[in-house]
C-alpha cells in the first residue's frame, strides 16, 4: 500500500517475491484464532448414512445438523 501511495504500479506477489529474496518477513497485526476444539469431551456422531445417500423416494434420508456452519 506504502508503495502504491507514492506512485508505484506493483503487485503483492512482486513485492512478496522481493521481501522473500531480501530476508524481510511480514508484521503481523492479527493472530490466527482457532476455530476448532479438538480436546471436546462430546462424544462422535453414529454414522448412520454409512456413505450411502441414494434414497428410494424424496424425504427419506438426511444429512444432520449443520449448525456448525
Amino acid at each position: 500500500m506504502e508503495l502504491r501511495e507514492v506512485g508505484l504500479d506493483v503487485g503483492e506477489r512482486r513485492v512478496g517475491r522481493l521481501m522473500k529474496i531480501n530476508g524481510i518477513k511480514p508484521v503481523r497485526t492479527r493472530k490466527h484464532k482457532v476455530t476448532t476444539d479438538s480436546l471436546h469431551r462430546l462424544g462422535i456422531a453414529a454414522n448412520w448414512l454409512d456413505g450411502d445417500f441414494a434414497a428410494d423416494a424424496p424425504n427419506r434420508k438426511w444429512a444432520g445438523d449443520i449448525t456448525y456452519i
